[in-house]
């Protein structure tokens, strides 16, 4: 879904500047296309964020059901099973 990568395809991991989003944006541009760039790669990041948000909240209710579901099977059979004669 999600890479990790929070920096952009130039920048080293051992550049100070490349964690922030400001330091990644070209030296070419201007400040302006430098605000849109980053305005960009911040809307970008939180649309990743909120599908791996989501998708982690589905994948756990989902286990929660199942979790759920397994206690109630295992717990009906046994009080099932002794009452039978």
């Amino acid at each position: 879904m999600t890479t990790g990568r929070l920096r952009g395809p130039n920048s080293s991991p051992h550049d100070a500047e490349s964690s922030t989003l400001a330091g990644v944006a070209d030296s070419t541009l201007t400040e302006t296309e430098q605000d849109e760039a980053n305005r960009l790669r911040i809307r970008i990041l939180i649309k990743r964020m909120r599908i791996q948000i989501w998708a982690g909240t589905i994948t756990g209710f989902v286990v929660a059901l199942a979790i759920g579901g397994a206690f109630i099977a295992v717990v009906s059979f046994l009080l099932i099973l002794p009452r039978k004669h």
